[in-house]
């Protein structure tokens, strides 16, 4: 911080300028796996990711989210689809923000037993941002 303000004071830049706003987007990445590997991913990750948000790291964003006026959740990850809970993730999440996003890369899609996320998204008026290499 001190870095950031003697870089304000150098330029000759106020500090007082700068205000806090409210919160009103939380990006939460579930982790590292991945059903690609791609070379260019900021987060490594692939099919061999191990870094992988658990449940009870989930429920204290849900509790979070219960007792905050946070408008947007966007969730990311490698493929957070691929996070064991990530559906309970959504189901638990979406009555809690006007707004549910998800990165995907769609191909997750073809994945054994993930074939219903579309209608699944559909169902919780999930915006999809996705992206293919």
């Amino acid at each position: 911080m001190n870095a950031f303000l003697n870089v304000l004071e150098k330029n000759a830049i106020k500090k007082e300028i700068l205000r806090r706003e409210k919160i009103t987007t939380l990006q939460v990445n579930l982790g590292n796996l991945c059903n690609q590997n791609c070379r260019h991913c900021h987060i490594e990750a692939s099919p061999l990711g191990k870094d992988i948000m658990q449940r009870k790291t989930i429920d204290d964003i849900i509790k979070f989210l219960s007792s905050s006026k946070i408008k947007t959740l966007d969730i990311t990850g490698g493929a957070p689809e691929l996070n064991p809970s990530f559906d309970y993730f959504i189901r638990t999440a979406r009555n809690l923000v006007d707004e549910l996003i998800v990165r995907s890369n769609l191909t997750v899609f073809f994945e054994p037993g993930k074939e219903y996320f579309p209608e699944f998204f559909k169902d919780y008026k999930a915006h999809l941002i996705c992206s293919l290499p």
